[in-house]
């Protein structure tokens, strides 16, 4: 963090802008197109914890400009075996070497791309335990990963929510799960003062997206923007995996 200069930070600061619009219209891609502009500049073992502290302040503005839509009922099913498992999967981030932590990143990235197109061919309903033990699964990998939103807009997807229900349900979720990571985190000393700002930093970026993607999704259906990013997030996760074995 402390070679980030005024340029990088502006850089950083419009992806951040331009991932909380698509994430604010999708249900996912802030944790997915954030890691490929941040990866070069703080390096790749301090992406994760710089994210769990930037996601917090992004799910939370999501939550707050939906507050309304908020499937509570789905909210305390996903949460009640997924923050424990949140809280084991964050911990087994703080043992990973820099090559596992870039070899799992891009491994979510790809299947991220995956989870999108099998949810638009899945009709399955999941019940009340579906969804607890599908709960459990994802806090296993959030813990760890940041970009598993596609996972999470599937589950939800598959519960019958679809939308601004969808949206905001999904944020109070990531917002709850992100502060069992940052706790995790700050307990193991994988979190300093410099992340922790830079991760406030980002996450104050992202904020106003969540407003204006409201409003864009009042008149934009979601998906127009898919192929764009999945190309994104596929380059991404190569450049990834190449740094992690160069």
């Amino acid at each position: 963090m402390g070679n980030v200069g005024l340029y990088e930070a502006v850089v950083i600061a419009a992806v951040a802008f331009f991932a909380s619009l698509i994430g604010g219209v999708s249900g996912f891609g802030t944790g997915l197109i954030l890691p490929i502009a941040l990866v070069p500049i703080v390096g790749v073992e301090n992406v994760i914890p710089l994210m769990a502290v930037g996601m917090v302040l992004t799910n939370g503005s999501r939550a707050w400009a939906f507050w309304r839509a908020i499937e509570w009922v789905h909210v305390k099913r996903l949460l009640c075996a997924g923050l424990p498992c949140c809280a084991l999967g964050a911990y087994s981030y703080t043992l990973l070497s820099s090559r596992w932590i870039c070899v799992l990143l891009s491994g979510v990235m790809f299947c991220s791309i995956l989870f999108r197109r099998l949810r638009s061919s899945s009709n399955h309903a999941l019940g009340s335990l579906g969804e607890g033990v599908c709960g459990a699964g994802f806090g296993l990998v959030n813990g760890a990963m940041t970009g598993t939103g596609p996972v999470l807009s599937t589950i939800l997807l598959s519960s019958g929510l679809y939308g601004a229900p969808l949206i905001a349900t999904d944020a109070v979720i990531s917002l709850t799960m992100g502060l069992v990571k940052v706790a995790v985190f700050g307990g193991f000393q994988q979190l300093d003062a410099k992340l922790v700002l830079g991760g406030l930093l980002i996450g104050l970026a992202t904020v106003p997206g969540a407003f204006v993607a409201r409003r864009l999704l009042r008149n934009v259906t979601p998906g127009g923007h898919s192929l764009l990013m999945e190309g994104v997030v596929f380059i991404g996760a190569v450049m990834l995996l190449v740094r992690g074995f160069y």
